[in-house]
């Protein structure tokens, strides 16, 4: 016995509104009626992730800003303005930070290792 085709309508459905089923326990089944409220399982799950990506990019957004600050307290190389005193940042590849690497050359700064083996 050969199945009846579907419409392509039909199968235009089913495609872009995949069934999801899963077995529960009578427990969980109880619990998830619970939660959901007057919501149906669909509109329950929508809320659920649509809420989940907002606190994940709420920790991402909070981790990168932490992880910026502290990549610029441990890695940005300041110096005080001559003027008013305030920090200037140098930049890689800046005018400021090829003088700093022009200077250090001249003056013979090497790793430490390095300096051990040429002595």
């Amino acid at each position: 016995m050969t199945d009846k085709p579907s419409p392509p309508s039909a199968t235009k459905y089913r495609i872009a509104h995949p069934v999801v089923s899963v077995t529960l326990t009578a427990e969980l089944k109880e619990a998830l009626d619970c939660v959901k409220g007057s919501l149906s399982y669909a509109q329950y799950l929508k809320q659920l992730i649509e809420s989940s990506n907002e606190v994940m990019e709420a920790l991402y957004d909070e981790a990168y800003e932490v992880g910026y600050t502290d990549a610029k307290a441990e890695y940005r190389v300041t110096f005080p303005c001559t003027t008013c005193g305030k920090p200037i940042s140098i930049r890689v590849g800046s005018d400021c930070h090829q003088d700093i690497i022009a200077y250090l050359k001249s003056k013979g700064w090497s790793h430490v290792d390095c300096h051990r083996r040429s002595t």
